[in-house]
């Protein structure tokens, strides 16, 4: 029963990355790899996010970077991450080509989900089942549902307001500080004003909902991440920094919360611990000729 609820925690986990297929319309994100993962109030959780695309993967350490771009959950080689009991795998977890690789998606999920099953049934096995708080359930399910009723802002009509700013030529493509300024108070402007008067009329509006509250954090990471990373690599190409700098960002950026508010922070990448050293990335392929 226990590895039951576990491995169907992490199912569900893995399906919550569908949610942002509405970003575009497709099958994939601005960015390719958005995770459909809310940052957890005890900072425990990191989103990891534009990263330098090392064409490498870690055998001792406690990360797998290989072209990361976009990320989800940060987790440790057996899919394990800092909140006790919960593993994750597939693209919501902390890895991805970076460039379009064909069935990459059903791979990792297939390998990552295999090995994050595993370890959460090695997991429940030793561990007693917890009780269920019912006035903690009552008080998320009233939470989840308040929602519902007279619809005041349609959540497709700020769906549509969130793929219009991020989906500018100067936020998605070539990318400087003063239009991903503008675009993340623009998002600013939505969780303040219309997210809150967002409603549904019913469950399948509620899922919604809670989508688009989703991309609305998705999309403030994004643009901060962008706004940090003073360079470019690979998709994120900034006008303003338009060369790869390894000396100075050869790091993830990681993303957590603590106390309520949203932090940035970098990692340098654990080059001592690859066996294969990265000595080409895939951005070297699209280089800017010297002046």
């Amino acid at each position: 029963m226990k590895q039951s609820l576990l491995i169907t925690a992490i199912m569900l986990l893995l399906s919550a990355t569908a949610s942002f297929s509405q970003f575009g319309g497709a099958s994939k994100t601005p960015n390719d790899t958005l995770k459909s993962t809310r940052v957890l109030p005890n900072g425990n959780v990191i989103l990891s996010i534009y990263a330098p695309e090392a064409r490498t993967v870690s055998v001792a350490g406690d990360v797998i970077p290989w072209g990361i771009k976009v990320q989800g959950i940060k987790a440790d080689l057996d899919c394990r991450t800092k909140v006790p009991g919960l593993f994750v795998g597939g693209r919501v977890r902390s890895i991805d080509p970076g460039v379009t690789m064909g069935s990459w998606s059903i791979a990792s999920a297939t390998v990552l989900g295999y090995r994050a099953g595993e370890n959460a049934a090695r997991f429940a096995q030793g561990h007693q089942s917890l009780g269920i708080d019912e006035a903690e359930v009552n008080l998320a399910k009233t939470k989840l549902y308040a929602p519902l009723g007279e619809v005041e802002m349609d959540p497709e009509a700020i769906l549509q307001r969130i793929q219009k700013i991020l989906f500018s030529t100067s936020v998605l493509i070539l990318k400087n500080e003063k239009a991903l300024k503008a675009a993340l108070d623009q998002i600013f402007s939505i969780q303040e004003e219309m997210i809150p008067q967002m409603r549904a009329r019913d469950v399948h509006e509620l899922v919604e909902l809670k989508q688009v509250e989703n991309m609305v954090l998705i999309a403030e990471l994004m643009l901060k991440a962008s706004l940090m990373r003073t360079e470019s690599r690979g998709s994120h190409y900034r006008e303003d920094y338009p060369r790869l700098d390894n000396e100075n960002w050869m790091k993830w950026i990681l993303v957590s919360q603590e106390n309520g508010d949203i932090n940035l922070r970098t990692e340098p990448l654990p080059l001592d611990k690859y066996r294969f050293k990265p000595t080409r990335y895939y951005s070297d392929n699209f280089m800017i000729p010297e002046e």
